[in-house]
C-alpha cells in the first residue's frame, strides 16, 4: 500500500476503505471562505464530512465534523445522497432535511477532488435552503404588497427628509400638498420655500429625530386658500442621515372639538344662569349628586350637599305633604309636581317645585332623579295678584254706583249691592238673569249696539213691562246713566 503523505496536521477521512488524513484548507482565500463563503461541505464517498463552511453549519444548525451527512437528510433520500457520492459526478436534487425550517434542502455536488491529489474520491457540496428562501421572499412580497396598501390607505402627507433638511421625497393623497408644485420643494431646504415660522417650528423637531433617533410629535397649522389647516406630525428616523415626516391634517376634528367645546360653553352658561336644577338621592335621602345652579338658589354649593340629607332642606310644616307627594308620582296615580319650601343657607326659604323619577335601575343614574326648579317668584306674585283682586271685589262690592258684569253670551255675571238695590234683586235673584230682562226694548237695542259708551236709559211705567222682579212703585219710569266696557276676562 502506497505511504501516506505527510503535511499539516488534518481531518480524518475514509477514501475507498482505508483512513488517510486529508489536508484542511489554508490560506487566506480558504480562511474567508470557511468564515464567510456560501454553505459548502467537503465529504467522502460514504457522505463523512471532513470540511465545513460556517455558513453550512449555521444552516444545519450543528458541528458536521466527521458527521455523516446522509445522517441529516430524510431516510428515503440517503440511497440517492451516497450513490451520488461515491460517483463523484455533478448532481443536483431537492432532498428532505428536519433541520431546515422549509423541510427541504437544495443539494448539489459542484465537482470532484482532484483524482491525482490526497483529496481524491472527495466531492463539494453546496446546500441551499432554496424552499425556504422562496417562501421568505414570497412572504417579504406579501409583506411588501400589504405595507403599501396601508400605505395607500394613510390619508396623511409623508415626506422624506435628508439630514441636510433637504426634502428628497413625498406622497401626497390629499392632492392639497404644500401649496406648491413639488418641483419648488423637492431638493430644496425647508427654509427655502417654507413661511419662516413653519420653518421655525419644524426645524427643531427634524432635527431631534436625527440625532437621538426617537420618535418626535408635535402640532403645527398650514394656511391654505380655504383658511388655517390644523396637523399632527410625526417625524420618525427611516434611515442613515434622513427622517420620514408624516402630517395628518386634522382640521376637521379640531373644529369639531371647538364646536362642541364651545356648546359645552354655552350649555354650562345656561345652566349656571337657569332658576332650575337637579339632584339624585339614595334610597336612605342622601343626596349623592346635585347640579352647579343649586348655588345661585339656596346658597349651598353641590360641594356643601352631597352626603347629607335631602330632608334637612325641607320646611318642617311641609314634610307630609312632600311625602305624600312623592307617594303620587311614585304610584304614577298623581303626576302633578310637589310645592315644598326649602331653607336657605343666608336664612329664609324658596319657594321650589319639584318632580322625581325614581331610576334606582339605571346605571348613570341610580337613584332617585329630582328636578327642582325655584318659583318663589311666581308664587309671590300671584300672591299679590290675589290680593289686589280681594281688594279690588271689595271696592267694587262697596261702591255706590250699580256695577254688572256681563258674559259674552248676555248673561249677568255679578251684580254689586249697589246694583242689587237698583234692580231690587235678593242675593240669590241674580242667578240666571240676562240683561235683556233689567232694560226696556228701546234702551236695550242702544246699549247692545253701544258696549263701550255712555247711554241714558229708560225704565218703562208698568211694573210688568219694565220686568223687574221687584219694582218700586207702578207707573214710575226710572231713568239712569249706564256706562258699558267690554273686558275680555
Amino acid at each position: 500500500m502506497e505511504a501516506e503523505k505527510t503535511g499539516a496536521p488534518g481531518r480524518p477521512s475514509v477514501v475507498g476503505g482505508s483512513s488517510r488524513v486529508v489536508q484542511p484548507l489554508a490560506g487566506p482565500v480558504a480562511s474567508a471562505i470557511e468564515a464567510q463563503g456560501p454553505p459548502l461541505l467537503i465529504v467522502a464517498p460514504d457522505t463523512t464530512i471532513v470540511f465545513a463552511t460556517q455558513a453550512a453549519v449555521r444552516l444545519l444548525g450543528r458541528e458536521l465534523a466527521t458527521a455523516k451527512f446522509t445522517d441529516f437528510v430524510d431516510a428515503a433520500d440517503r440511497d440517492l445522497v451516497r450513490r451520488a457520492a461515491e460517483r463523484g459526478k455533478p448532481w443536483m436534487r431537492v432532498v428532505g432535511c428536519p433541520l431546515v425550517p422549509s423541510g427541504a434542502l437544495h443539494c448539489q455536488i459542484l465537482a470532484p477532488a482532484d483524482p491525482g491529489s490526497a483529496e481524491a474520491g472527495l466531492v463539494v457540496v453546496a446546500l441551499d435552503d432554496k424552499v425556504g428562501l422562496r417562501r421568505r421572499v414570497a412572504e417579504l412580497e406579501a409583506s411588501h404588497v400589504q405595507n403599501l396598501a396601508l400605505l395607500e390607505a394613510m390619508p396623511d402627507l409623508l415626506f422624506r427628509i435628508s439630514k441636510e433638511l433637504t426634502f428628497l421625497d413625498y406622497r401626497d393623497p390629499t392632492t392639497r400638498g404644500l401649496g406648491v408644485a413639488p418641483e419648488a420643494f423637492l431638493g430644496k431646504r425647508l427654509d427655502e420655500f417654507l413661511p419662516s415660522e413653519i420653518a421655525a417650528l419644524v426645524r427643531p423637531n427634524l432635527v431631534e429625530a436625527l440625532e437621538t433617533g426617537k420618535t418626535v410629535t408635535y402640532p403645527s397649522y398650514y394656511d391654505y386658500e380655504d383658511g388655517l389647516h390644523t396637523f399632527d406630525n410625526r417625524v420618525v428616523k427611516s434611515g442613515e442621515g434622513e427622517v420620514v415626516l408624516i402630517c395628518r391634517d386634522t382640521t376637521e376634528q379640531t373644529r369639531a372639538v371647538h364646536a362642541l367645546e364651545r356648546n359645552q360653553a354655552r350649555f354650562q352658561r345656561i345652566v349656571e344662569n337657569s332658576r332650575e336644577y337637579t339632584a339624585i338621592t339614595d334610597e336612605n335621602d342622601i343626596i349623592t349628586f346635585v347640579s352647579a345652579p343649586v348655588e345661585s338658589i339656596i346658597g349651598f354649593t353641590p360641594e356643601e350637599l352631597v352626603g347629607t340629607s335631602s330632608r334637612d332642606l325641607i320646611h318642617p310644616k311641609d314634610g307630609p305633604s312632600a311625602d305624600l307627594a312623592l307617594a303620587r308620582m311614585r304610584s304614577h296615580s298623581d303626576p302633578r309636581p310637589a310645592r315644598l319650601r326649602l331653607r336657605v343657607k343666608g336664612g329664609g326659604w324658596r319657594v321650589i317645585e319639584a318632580t322625581t323619577k325614581w331610576l334606582f335601575e339605571d346605571d348613570l343614574i341610580g337613584g332617585r332623579l329630582t328636578h327642582c326648579r325655584d318659583i318663589t317668584d311666581y308664587v309671590e306674585v300671584q300672591d299679590n295678584l290675589r290680593d289686589s283682586l280681594a281688594r279690588l271685589d271689595a271696592i267694587v262690592e262697596t261702591a255706590a254706583e250699580g256695577i254688572l258684569t256681563i258674559g259674552a253670551d248676555g248673561m249677568v255675571r255679578s251684580l254689586n249691592r249697589a246694583a242689587r238695590r237698583m234692580f231690587r234683586l235678593g242675593d240669590g235673584d241674580a242667578d240666571a238673569i240676562t240683561i235683556a230682562s233689567l232694560f226696556t226694548e228701546h234702551s236695550r237695542l242702544r246699549i247692545t249696539a253701544m258696549p263701550s259708551s255712555r247711554a241714558c236709559v229708560q225704565a218703562p211705567a208698568s211694573a210688568s213691562a219694565v220686568k223687574w222682579p221687584k219694582a218700586a212703585s207702578a207707573g214710575v219710569t226710572r231713568s239712569m246713566m249706564s256706562c258699558c266696557s267690554s273686558v275680555l276676562i
